[in-house]
């Protein structure tokens, strides 16, 4: 797991003076790492008190001098899954594995944030201002074994100062897009975690694979959760607030922690050794180290996401593909450069080429031969039943509440929008099909084909595919929804048919006695 948090002078004294937070656990790990910590011949080596409050202050200075809110850096934090702390305590040798395939992909990762320019700074000439990749940095690495319920939870805090030089000038780094980066650099530093892990023997399961995350093969999920109530205090605050996702669960992190206290690594490491490795309550499984990755093995994860996205949507993007086949593939070490590969090569994709979305922004679309078969059979249908009811709406009618309506609520919908809602009002087609990506506006157009039609007594059900997407339309269109499924059970079930019990997903249905409303 990764997390991001502004670091301002003020905090960097605070932790480093008062709390001891960066230096605590085992401090002669804590070292230096970037560029410009070469050139200052400090790469690698131990962080010394002074050096690094020099460097504070320095940042200080450079921010006008005595504000103490201002940026100094930004705290990257890299945490590791709970089954690699836990395995912290069964003994030296696999302690002295975790830590050294941790200090390793920490170090990799950061490596590749800052060669790939993760950071960039703002140069401005003739009053334009374009952003430049960062290249060079000054990171302290500062290496914990608990968090702060005193649990066993080893992550480490990386320290870039608001730095970096180009041409012999000094720059201040651009955070704003930083927090846009969390989900990518956390699942590269779970990568490369896997990867080092998978090199010294040590078996691996998936635990969530549209996220890329995994635990040590030989514990269970009760194991993890019991030894895991840092995790459990955030995801109830976050339950709380009904909020949801990492922006929020780093909130949620910072309002609920605790004083973070001094703890017996010894003692602590004991008791989690005597609970559930002593007994052999959880076993470690290892075997041969891991040296190769074949692409036949990436093809069958890339096959696998590919059908998923398949069912989930009809067109997603390169992005939303790229992101998944690399979660999917965190076993299996598919970088960026593999997954773009692997995308090239499918057979089942369609390029749908470049579409803009409702934002401005251009996004590449695929879907596939099947999606697109099951969309030609959808328009025959709609083809069929065209022109055999009446409108709902008159087109002057329609026109009128539209204008009222947005007047009103301050409402905007784009020509394209506005074409939809009356095409939906006013034809006399039974099926009607409204077309768009994601991120087109298709749902804020069926806001306001809900609130015309409630001015109208019309009554207005979205059934959808998933769960997911029901719930999304409910509470972003107003519009009552649900699944195909349910729709299709309730139907068959408020008919009088005598519903049968199955294995898996219902599949069928009988709805011979369903009859016409009204």
């Amino acid at each position: 797991m990764m997390t991001v948090q502004t670091v301002s002078a003020g905090m960097a004294t605070t932790y480093y003076n008062k709390d001891n937070y960066y230096t605590k656990d085992l401090s002669s790990l804590d070292s230096w790492q970037g560029v410009i910590s070469k050139k200052l011949d400090l790469e690698n080596t131990k962080i010394e008190p002074q050096i690094f409050d020099n460097f504070v202050k320095k940042m200080t200075e450079r921010n006008g001098g005595n504000d103490n809110k201002k940026r100094v850096g930004i705290d990257l934090t890299f945490s590791c899954l709970k089954s690699i702390s836990l395995a912290l305590a069964k003994d030296d040798e696999t302690k002295k594995d975790m830590i050294e395939a941790q200090q390793k992909a920490v170090k990799e990762t950061l490596e590749e944030i800052e060669k790939n320019g993760g950071f960039t700074y703002r140069v401005t000439n003739n009053k334009v201002t374009t952003d430049k990749k960062a290249d060079n940095l000054l990171i302290g690495k500062f290496n914990h074994f608990v968090n702060r319920n005193g649990e066993l939870d080893l992550h480490t805090h990386c320290v870039v100062f608001n730095l970096t030089e180009k041409d012999g000038k000094e720059y201040s780094l651009n955070a704003k897009e930083i927090l846009k980066k969390q989900t990518e650099w956390g699942l590269l530093f779970r990568r490369k975690m896997a990867k080092n892990l998978q090199a010294k023997g040590y078996k691996l399961n998936i635990t969530d694979d549209k996220k890329g995350l995994f635990e040590l093969a030989g514990f269970d999920r009760e194991i993890i959760e019991q030894y895991s109530s840092r995790r459990l205090e955030i995801l109830k605050k976050m339950e709380a607030d009904g909020t949801a996702g990492s922006h929020e669960a780093m909130k949620a992190n910072l309002q609920t922690r605790k004083t973070k206290k001094q703890v017996d690594l010894d003692k602590t490491y004991d008791k989690v050794r005597q609970e559930i490795f002593a007994n052999e309550k959880v076993k470690i499984l290892k075997g041969k180290p891991r040296k190769n990755y074949y692409l036949v093995e990436q093809k069958k994860i890339a096959d696998k996401v590919v059908d998923e996205l398949e069912r989930e949507t009809f067109a997603f993007t390169k992005e939303q593909l790229k992101k998944r086949i690399m979660s999917a593939g965190v076993l299996q070490n598919i970088d960026e450069k593999r997954a773009e590969k692997l995308i090239s090569e499918n057979e089942k994709l369609v390029n749908l080429g470049n579409k803009e979305l409702e934002n401005g922004t251009i996004k590449q679309f695929f879907t596939t031969e099947k999606n697109i078969n099951i969309e030609d059979n959808i328009i025959a249908k709609m083809r069929q039943e065209k022109g055999v009811i009446k409108t709902a709406l008159a087109e002057e009618k329609s026109e009128k509440l539209l204008d009222e309506i947005c007047k009103n609520g301050g409402y905007t919908p784009n020509r394209e929008q506005v074409n939809a809602i009356h095409h939906i009002l006013t034809n006399k087609d039974r099926i009607i099909g409204v077309q768009g990506l994601a991120g087109t506006g298709k749902t804020y157009s069926f806001t306001l084909v809900k609130k015309m039609a409630d001015r109208e007594n019309i009554e207005v059900k979205g059934i959808c595919f998933t769960g997911k997407a029901s719930e999304g339309l409910q509470a972003d269109s107003g519009i009552e929804s649900t699944t195909i499924h349910s729709f299709l059970n309730k139907l068959e079930k408020d008919s009088g048919v005598r519903q049968k019990t199955t294995e898996g997903i219902k599949q069928d249905w009988d709805l011979s006695k369903v009859k016409p409303a009204g």
